[in-house]
Order: structure tokens, then sequence, then C-alpha cells
């Protein structure tokens, strides 16, 4: 390592981090964290340089992965994650590069690196690309891109890794503490329709728990407990039958028409509404089934408009829209928890069309609503949220 860097740098955020947080104004908070980030990733391109020396060398009969373990005390499993991190990274010198000028993140270091080790051929031609992937986009966004990758890798849209995937399922069953436990494994389709019917019949409860006391309303984990019961049983919390506003529940996959009938395509994505890829085979399976909507694009895109028709959205354009924003425009909250968001007010003249529709959780829905803040389109076509311009102290 260079002096200059550890004397410099280092010392600089030594310097601000151990300063009162309570005496930090609030850049110089920003700053101080996003200098631990900094250093962090410094600090982990440094160790992957270090370890894959380390691999090539016979004086560590253990390699890399020992050399972890014993000097830094961690457990085996966290050594090895290192270990293979650290020789993923060693195919990929500019992936190297950006965790350590921290344009890239730990965790699609960690997705690179990972993808790197299985399929090494993919991530050698395209390494510009996806180094230039790893440095935009979200961690989960980044996850979807390189399943991507892999089943382009292997040949078969994806088919074997999602059979591979569903031959591992499982369900999981015991007592602790008195209460049951339950762990299940489900494949991207299996949970995405049980996450749709749970979500669904959880927000009926809130809506019905709203006319409680405080006391007595449930959290969002005891609702999703009591809306998985009554999905499996058949029952609900009030002795009626669960159909009564729980059923229905409709899983988005996304594909353009060309590929649904097997045509050639330009646009061969196909996948569910959270972007988790979906072998073709599957999606022509599951577009059978009554509760899965496939939302197929033609090649011009074209919205569906209501005008001042109506003020709410369509069930047609809700989904629509959940298939374009994914989730909240502002942050992760899956789709199936946010509200439909005229971007022009409907009281200021605002259409229901699709392009004046977003998807806002209920924490952003109040900071436009109530905190001034605004949607804005990016030059993608898609949307994110600006906060209020600061006011000037008097």
């Amino acid at each position: 390592m260079h002096r200059a860097w550890v004397g410099g740098f280092v010392m600089d955020v030594f310097a601000t981090i151990e300063q009162d947080p309570a005496g930090l104004g609030d850049a110089e908070l920003r700053a101080a964290v996003g200098m631990c980030g900094e250093l962090r990733g410094r600090v982990d391109a440094a160790e992957a340089a270090l370890l894959t020396e380390a691999s090539r060398r016979r004086s560590f009969p253990e390699g890399a992965v020992g050399l972890v373990r014993d000097t830094q005390r961690s457990s085996s499993r966290e050594a090895k994650r290192r270990a293979d991190t650290a020789t993923g990274l060693a195919r990929i010198p500019a992936a190297l590069d950006g965790l350590a000028q921290g344009t890239i993140s730990r965790e699609n270091a960690e997705l690179l690196a990972r993808t790197a080790r299985t399929h090494p051929e993919g991530v050698t031609v395209r390494s510009d690309e996806l180094v230039a992937k790893a440095s935009s986009l979200a961690p989960e966004q980044f996850r979807h891109a390189m399943q991507r990758l892999r089943n382009e890798c292997d040949g078969d849209g994806g088919l074997s890794r999602h059979n591979r995937i569903r031959r591992r399922r499982k369900v999981t069953m015991f007592d602790r503490d008195g209460m049951g436990v339950l762990i299940a494994e489900l494949d991207p389709v299996a949970h995405a329709s049980l996450r749709a019917v749970i979500a669904k019949r959880a927000q009926r409860m809130f809506h019905s728990d709203a006319r409680l006391p405080a006391g007595r309303q449930r959290t969002l984990h005891q609702r999703q407990a009591d809306a998985l019961v009554e999905a499996m049983t058949g029952t609900t919390s009030s002795a009626q039958p669960a159909s009564a506003g729980g059923a229905g529940a409709t899983v988005i996959a996304i594909t353009d028409v060309d590929t649904l009938m097997g045509k050639l395509s330009l646009h061969p994505g196909h996948e569910l509404a959270d972007g988790t890829p979906v072998p073709i085979d599957t999606l022509r399976r599951i577009a059978c089934d009554a509760r899965v909507l496939p939302m197929i694009f033609a090649a011009d895109g074209q919205p569906l408009y209501v005008g001042r028709g109506k003020r709410l959205a369509t069930s047609v354009q809700q989904l629509a829209v959940v298939a374009r924003d994914r989730t909240c425009i502002a942050c992760d909250t899956p789709a199936d928890w946010c509200q439909t968001h005229h971007i022009q007010w409907w009281q200021h003249g605002g259409r229901t069309d699709i392009d004046n529709l977003c998807l806002l959780c209920s924490h952003h829905h109040h900071l436009v609503h109530e905190g001034g803040w605004t949607v804005h389109r990016r030059s993608t076509g898609s949307y994110t949220l600006r906060a209020p311009p600061r006011r000037s102290a008097a």
C-alpha cells in the first residue's frame, strides 16, 4: 500500500469520524458516512488483491480461506466468501478498481465476482458493459442483470437454471419457544404467486384494522402471518369465508408478443414485474393460469389513455404502471405496497393516463402531497423524486 494513501486519506477519515456525531452538521454527517463507505471499498479492494496473491503461493496450505480465517478470526463460511470474491474480481481488474474508487458497491462487486467464477467466458467478453452496470445499478437490479447474463450463457434462456432452482424447493416446519416456525424456499414464479396473494389479503386487513383502536391494530408482520394462514386454510381471522375479498391476486409476467409466440424478437426480455428473469417456456405455461396476467408490450410500446374521463386508474392501467415502474419510484418498496399517483395532480387538471401515473409507497406519497416533493421524468423514461429546494435562513 502507498504510505501517502495511508497517511492522507485514512487520517482524514479518522479525523472526521472520531468527532462526536452529535456535533456534525447534516453535510458533515453525510460526508463522514460517505468517507466510511469509500474507506471500506478501498480496504475490500486491497484485501482482494492480497488474497489473490496468497492463493498463488504454496506457503499457505489452506490458501486464502485459511489465511482470512486465521488472521481475522472469521468463520470458514465468511472466509470462503471473501476469498471467492477475490478470485472472481481478479478476472476483472476494472471492477477491482471500481470497488477501490467507490464507484462499485460491495454487493455489486460480489455479484460480479460470483458470475465471473461460474461463467468466466461470458463475463470476459462483456466485462466493460458489466462494470458499467455494476457502477450504475442498484444491487437488486444488478442481481437481475447477472441472472440474465447467466441465462444467456447457459444457452436455454434460463430454463435449466429455473428447473435446478425448482428442484431445491422445500418447506421446513418446526417448533421454537412455543411458536410454530415455517420456512419456505420457492422458485421465483411460485414465490411471486404466494406473495401476491398474501399482499392482497394483508392490504385488506390493513384497511379493516384502521377502524380499530391503535392498541388492537396488527403489525405488518402479523397481517402477513394471518394472510398466509387464510390463504392456506381457507378461513379468515373473523371466521368468514376467505373468498370475501382475498381471492383474485394477480402476478404480472412481462414479455413482448413476438417472444411469446416464438418469433424472432428484438426485445428478448421476459421477466416478472420485479425484474426477475423467467424462462420463456415457463412464461408460456403460466400464461395459461388465470392468476397470472401476461403484460405484453408491442414494439411501439403504446400507452393506455383515459384522460379526464375517470379519476382512478383502471385495473389494466394499474397493472401496466406496475409492469413499468416495478417498485416505488423513490425506493425499493414492492409494487404490492404502493399506490398509483397522478404526477400532475387530478385536482390541478392532471389526466388519468399512463404517462401521468407512477408508483409511490405510502411514505413517499406523503412527501409528495404534504412535503413539497415532486416527480420528474428522466431521459430514459423512468421517474424519480426530487426534494423541495431548501429555504434560505432568515
